[in-house]
């Protein structure tokens, strides 16, 4: 009899996917819509407005190939958590701590304290991705790894020659 599937990890990594990649579209429908007016010139779109939903993906299918192979589902919960902190609750916390500040202080206090914030959610969002593929790349890791069976089969049954090896 196989080992029971675990699905939790591929819904919950699911709706983070989907969610996400309707994040992203909105805003890229917005910055296109940005672009067309001609009003703020030339924005750059960043590759990893791409590759990050995409990434989102790959992870949820590997978690649906990998659901009866999961050794260990600390790993699995630590790298989701930790991806939905950085993926979602830090550009929320910043999003809100712009909208704030933007208001609170004047054009020339929010210039200046508008790069640091920037540089702060890059560096927690990179800490946090780092950290949660760690327990990704654990879980693919672990799933893949063959089981040592000839140490149990050895230690389970004696072999032929045990009672000559013993008397030596």
């Amino acid at each position: 009899m196989g080992k029971k599937s675990y699905n939790a990890p591929f819904w919950v990594m699911l709706s983070v996917s989907v969610i996400l990649s309707c994040v992203y579209i909105v805003s890229l429908i917005y910055v296109h819509k940005l672009m067309a007016t001609g009003k703020y010139g030339q924005l750059k779109l960043n590759i990893w407005v791409m590759i990050l939903p995409v990434l989102l993906w790959i992870e949820t299918v590997l978690y649906r190939v990998i659901r009866k192979r999961i050794k260990n589902r600390f790993y699995v919960w630590a790298h989701i958590v930790l991806a939905i902190i950085g993926f979602i609750i830090v550009p929320a916390i910043f999003y809100v701590l712009t909208l704030v500040q933007s208001r609170l202080l004047t054009p020339a206090e929010y210039r200046v304290r508008r790069p640091k914030i920037e540089l702060a959610r890059f560096c927690a969002f990179w800490f946090l991705f780092i950290i949660s593929h760690t327990f990704f790349i654990t879980t693919i890791v672990k799933s893949f790894r063959k089981e040592n069976r000839d140490n149990q089969d050895n230690e389970a049954a004696p072999g032929i020659l045990d009672g000559i090896i013993e008397e030596y």
